[in-house]
Formats: structure tokens, C-alpha cells, sequence
């Protein structure tokens, strides 16, 4: 099969995979969106981000209108997959270029991504492709004039990637970094100050020139995005916990596939994908180091690692196949897909379904390997909840683990080892894949939301609904009937004490993560009339009728 075949139906399985998900419900913070439409051009001027984003918005709206600004990243997305197939192909080969799109495309965190609502998955990326793109042409370029130009163009888009949003910083660093590393033979001193001085300079011109931007725009704020920002700069008190979830959540989503071929990098490979490596480490420097982002949905702003991962693996595995050592394909191909069914069958094993918090609760059962269990996936934009089961999970990482040791040990079969890996790779993102769109095997918040929120709107007696994690928040607001959400944290215990004892109303609770059974929630509702209930799987929705509970 020729490359171009190869290609399209790599690019006919990114779309399978994202197009069922353009309609899913939006979530939390993908709330704020749809207001750009309205607000006009003058709610630019408003806006914690740098310019470009809220402008981007704006035209999507206008475009696609609000209920469909998946659309948004998913378009972005596409241009993602073309543009990393380009510069993949330029930099390294044809192989390796359909190896990372490919990974870029089965990759449950860059399908995640893809559906989005905002810009760390896909719109940043964009800009980080086209500036690494131009960057080696560039570097490759010895026509002087030539030079000039691509050298604009990389200026160009590097200043629209530091309009999007701040924290493009780490690409223009990574730039930078691999630029003066490329020049560390001929660097002095001197010329490292004057480089010093330029990169403190540009970064200096490009925060006062979007400040300035961002003061002549209609309703301008300057104080608004400068004390957002100051929000997260803060080194004490950090919730060190949340952050290690979080981390550790965005490498559940990465997979074996896109994190284990980092395994097998090679000294040589390692140096002809330098810049990728850079932009990986500055960025969890940002964002596990030098801010605070604990408080956010810190697992969406790890999207930055989808692009250099897709890059780096395809790479490596590219290089691994294309070595001397033989296999029998077929013999492992199989092999592989009999490992993989085999785990995929462990998850119609009866799992328990622990609570949200206490948190300890999973670790527990983790480290007392009770691994029958079922983990949460929900996050601040999406997703609003599926569930993937640990025991799946955990034997996918710790065989394709066993495998990495083995290709090792055992050289002569890597590319063998390497085969079941990938397969098993491809088999948990697909589940994850699945479980996010479908919720076939697990449960969907998606169906049952529908049903509830069709329930409360042809119920004349359900005047205002209190909704649990904010899910179905736009839904609720489009019939009227939306009074405020609920989360379950135990910091927010005692405000919502105050909540419960004062509304007396509705409750809509679809209960994805689960409520602990003595938490003040659970007991409450206990106390109201269940108008209505519904399960997919093992996520139920459910109504509660709390108008006339005794007050707390």
C-alpha cells in the first residue's frame, strides 16, 4: 500500500474518532464560550487571555454558532494533523511522519482535545507547528534573503501563538533554547549576554505589545487579566495533591502508546528531536513549578504534551521498525490482539464503584490490589465524566511495562515487544476512545442528562434545579430552570450547608463521580422525595424533590 492510501485512512480514523463527539453536552468552563457571540466585538476588551482568543472565538461563534463550538477545535485539529504530517515528513522521513499522525490520531488525549472547548488542545498547537515548521526551514536556509523572509513569517506567527494565550511562552522558549544550543560551539560569553538580552527584550516587547492591544480594545481591563494572572503566581500553600492527580490523570491519558516509546530513545534521536524534548520539559516546569494551577483544571493545560509526544514516538518506533532485526508479523500481531481481548474482557468483571472523596479510598484499594474498581474521568472543560476500569488499566501499563524490560533484555525481538505494545496501546485508547463518546461498557452522562433534562422541562412543578459538577448547566439555562450547581469538594461543605438550608427546590444529580455515603449531600437528599431515576450503566441521574425537607 502506497504512503498516500496510508495517509488517508489514517486522516478517515482521525475523523471517525472526533465526529461523534461535536454534539456532546458542553461542560463547566466550556460555559464562558458562547457569550463571546453575544457580547460582540466589545467584550474583547474584557477578557483574562491575550486578544487573539476571544477574536477566535468571536468568528466561531458567528461561524458555528454557540451550540457548536466543537466545530472550533476540531477544524484546528485537522489542520494539526496535515501540518504535523509536513513537518514530521520534512525533518525526519515519510514513515515517521505517518507514525505520528497516526499516534496523533488514535490518541485518546488528542481526541480529547479535538473536542475541547478552548486552546490549549488544538489552537496553540497550531501555532507551535507552524513556528517549529518555519524554524527548521529557516535554520536549513543559507540564501540570506530567503532567510529574512522565512524569519518574518517564523516572527509572525510566533507573536499570533503569544496573542492566543501566555503560556505559548514555552514554545517561543523552546525555540530559543534549541536555537542556542545549536549554536554552543560558537557562543561566548558576550554573545550569550546579547542573546540573554534579545530573548529578555522580545518577551518584554511581547507582554507591553499585548497590553496595548489589549488597552485599546473596547471595554478594556488591564487590571482584570494582570490579577488573574497574579492568582497563579504563588509559591506556598499549594495543593500538591490535586496537582499529582492531575499529572498523573494527563499520563493515564496519554497512554502507553504515545509515553513508552520514549523508552527506547536513542542518544542520536534524542538530538534530532531536541526542540520537542525542550518544549516538553519547559512545559512541565510552567506548569508543575513556576505556577500554581492547582486550583484549575490543570489536567486540560497537559494537552501541550499531545504534539511532541506524537512527534518523539512516532520517531522512535519509526526508527525501531526500520532496524535489521526480523519478526514474524502475523504470529505477534495476533498474539498482541489476544492479550488485548483478554483485558478488554476483565472489565465485565463485577467492579465497585468508589466515591469521589475520600480520595484515600483509591489508594487503598490501589496499593491492597483491589484493582476491581472503576476510575473517574471528569474534568473543568470536559469531560464530564466516564469511567474506565483500574484493573484494565493497570495490567495494559504494567504488561507493556514487563515488555519494555524484556525488549532490553532480549534484544534481538524489540521490534516484537515493541509490535504487542503498540497493540496494547491501541487497545486502551480505544476504550478510553469509546467510554468518552459512548459510555457503552461503563455508563454515558450524555443519555441520561437528555432524559432528565427533558423530565424537568414537561414538569410544570419543577420551577428552579441546584445541579451536581454544573452538568447540564447550558441545558437547564435554555428551559429556564437553571438556579446554580453543587460540587461535592469537602473545602465547599460549608457553603453549600448554607445553599441546602435555604433553597428549597429541585436537585438534579448525575452522579458522576460518586457521592461519599456520609457525606452532608447524600444525607440530605435522603431526606427528599425521588421524583426520578435513571441509570446508564453504572452512572445514575437522578431528581430530587426538596421542597418541603426540614432545614438542616
Amino acid at each position: 500500500m502506497n504512503t498516500r492510501a496510508i495517509l488517508v485512512i489514517i486522516f478517515i480514523l482521525f475523523l471517525i474518532l472526533r465526529i461523534p463527539g461535536l454534539d456532546l453536552p458542553y461542560h463547566q468552563d466550556e460555559r464562558v464560550w458562547p457569550g463571546f457571540g453575544s457580547a460582540g466585538l466589545g467584550g474583547l476588551g474584557g477578557f483574562v487571555h491575550p486578544p487573539l482568543t476571544p477574536l477566535i472565538f468571536f468568528v466561531a461563534v458567528k461561524a458555528f454558532g454557540e451550540d457548536n463550538l466543537r466545530h472550533l477545535p476540531f477544524l484546528f485539529g485537522i489542520a494539526n494533523f496535515w501540518l504535523l504530517f509536513v513537518l514530521v515528513k520534512r525533518r525526519f522521513s515519510t514513515k515517521a511522519a505517518l507514525w505520528s499522525v497516526l499516534f496523533f490520531s488514535a490518541g485518546f488525549f488528542s481526541v480529547l482535545a479535538s473536542l475541547m472547548i478552548d486552546t490549549d488542545g488544538q489552537v496553540l498547537p497550531f501555532f507551535f507547528l507552524l513556528s517549529a515548521l518555519f524554524y527548521y526551514k529557516w535554520r536549513e536556509s543559507i540564501n540570506l534573503k530567503k532567510k529574512l523572509i522565512l524569519g518574518s513569517v517564523l516572527a509572525v506567527f510566533i507573536f499570533l501563538g503569544s496573542l492566543t494565550k501566555v503560556s505559548f511562552v514555552i514554545a517561543l522558549g523552546a525555540i530559543a533554547l534549541d536555537f542556542l544550543y545549536s549554536q554552543k560551539h560558537l557562543l561566548s560569553r558576550r554573545k550569550l549576554f546579547k542573546f540573554a538580552s534579545i530573548g529578555i527584550g522580545i518577551l518584554a516587547s511581547l507582554f507591553l505589545l499585548i497590553l496595548g492591544i489589549m488597552h485599546i480594545l473596547p471595554n478594556a481591563d488591564i487590571s482584570r487579566p494582570l490579577s488573574y494572572w497574579k492568582h497563579f503566581v504563588v509559591f506556598s500553600d499549594r495543593n500538591y495533591l490535586q496537582i499529582s492527580i492531575q499529572f498523573f490523570k494527563a499520563l493515564l491519558y496519554s497512554s502507553p502508546l504515545l509515553l513508552l516509546p520514549l523508552l527506547f530513545l536513542t542518544k542520536d534521536l534524542a538530538r534530532k528531536l531536541r526542540l520537542f524534548i525542550i518544549f516538553l520539559i519547559l512545559g512541565l516546569i510552567f506548569y508543575l513549578v513556576l505556577f500554581d494551577f492547582s486550583s484549575g483544571a490543570l489536567d486540560r493545560y497537559f494537552q501541550f504534551m499531545i504534539v511532541p509526544l506524537s512527534v518523539i514516538s512516532g520517531v522512535v518506533v519509526s526508527n525501531i521498525f526500520e532496524g535489521q532485526s526480523v519478526y514474524n508479523k502475523w504470529r505477534v500481531i495476533v498474539f498482541g490482539c489476544a492479550i488485548g481481548l483478554a483485558l478488554f474482557f476483565l472489565q465485565f468483571l463485577p467492579h465497585f464503584v468508589p466515591a469521589l472523596y475520600p480520595k484515600t479510598e483509591w489508594f487503598n484499594r490501589i496499593l491492597s490490589l483491589k484493582w476491581n474498581f472503576l476510575f473517574p474521568f471528569i474534568g473543568g472543560s470536559g469531560p464530564m465524566g466516564f469511567y474506565v476500569s483500574w484493573l484494565f488499566m493497570a495490567l495494559a501499563w504494567l504488561i507493556a511495562l514487563i515488555l519494555v524490560i524484556l525488549s532490553f533484555i532480549k534484544t534481538k525481538w524489540q521490534k516484537s515487544f515493541l509490535a504487542i505494545i503498540l497493540i496494547l496501546g491501541f487497545f486502551y485508547n480505544g476504550i478510553f476512545v469509546e467510554e468518552y463518546l459512548f459510555g457503552k461498557i461503563n455508563g454515558s452522562p450524555t443519555v441520561v442528562l437528555k432524559n432528565a433534562v427533558d423530565f424537568i422541562k414537561n414538569d410544570p412543578d419543577i420551577e428552579k434545579v441546584i445541579t451536581y459538577n454544573n452538568i447540564g448547566y447550558r441545558e437547564l439555562l435554555k428551559i429556564d430552570k437553571y438556579q446554580r450547581r453543587l460540587y461535592a469538594a469537602p473545602k465547599f461543605e460549608s457553603s453549600y450547608t448554607d445553599i441546602l438550608k435555604n433553597f428549597k427546590g429541585h436537585y438534579l444529580i448525575i452522579e458522576i463521580p460518586r457521592l461519599h455515603s456520609d457525606s452532608p449531600y447524600v444525607k440530605y437528599f435522603s431526606s427528599c422525595r425521588k421524583v426520578y431515576e435513571e441509570y446508564s450503566g453504572k452512572i445514575p441521574a437522578r431528581i430530587y424533590d426538596c421542597r418541603k425537607t426540614a432545614s438542616l
